[in-house]
């Protein structure tokens, strides 16, 4: 017993002595970056109304807007609206393409994990919607490593003191969060300007080794 006893208590003495190692960044992935899906604000797709009126604007996120006038636009099309006072809005017909749509300003309200934001997003007209959004294109470690904290942190802090980012969705994943890229310029104040030169979240996570590419 007494030479158990020993053997224990050296036991211990060498692990505490030894530093644990800690656990390691998945490397950057090699190959092209994710290119960047960079849309166009306040944009939207004309569909049949159901009041009778000419067309109604798809928001994204099966949201709809029916707006008292929408001129000469006919159901599919796409607009592009600007404020002309505060409770009415000026519509023209846009040269963007589809795939420009659901582009948004948003105030990111909490930091799930390194790879999903539950967001407060403008839609237009004075609506918002609430939404968890996921990070188009790459996966962060779980949550539960050494490696999720980290990767969580980073995304925290960066987006900690913005008052607002700029995303486009694409289509939601199995969890009904819409995929998203996210854009964000420290110190910018004009979401067009935030869009066009802001820097790509999700591919600065990549570079980072803080995430790597999923292609779901």
């Amino acid at each position: 017993m007494r030479e158990l006893e020993e053997r224990i208590r050296t036991k211990a003495f060498e692990k505490a002595q030894c530093p644990v190692a800690e656990e390691a960044l998945p490397r950057p992935e090699a190959g092209p970056p994710l290119p960047p899906k960079r849309g166009w604000l306040y944009t939207y797709r004309t569909i049949e109304s159901p009041t009778g009126q000419p067309a109604c604007l798809d928001l994204g996120f099966e949201l709809y807007y029916v707006p008292s006038d929408t001129g000469s636009v006919n159901p599919g099309r796409i607009v592009e609206s600007t404020q002309a006072a505060p409770d009415r809005y000026q519509f023209r017909v846009s040269r963007v393409g589809r795939e420009r749509l659901y582009t948004y300003r948003a105030v990111v309200e909490r930091v799930v994990d390194g790879d999903t934001l539950w967001t407060c997003v403008d839609l237009g007209f004075r609506t918002w919607t609430r939404q968890k959004l996921r990070l188009r294109g790459i996966e962060a470690p779980e949550l539960s490593t050494a490696a999720g904290q980290r990767t969580r942190d980073f995304v925290a802090q960066t987006l900690a003191e913005l008052p607002f980012v700029v995303l486009t969705t694409t289509k939601p994943d199995k969890y009904d969060r819409y995929l998203s890229d996210v854009f964000y310029l420290p110190g910018g104040t004009d979401p067009q300007e935030m869009l066009g030169k802001g820097l790509f979240l999700n591919q600065q996570l990549l570079d980072r080794g803080l995430a790597a590419r999923f292609a779901g």
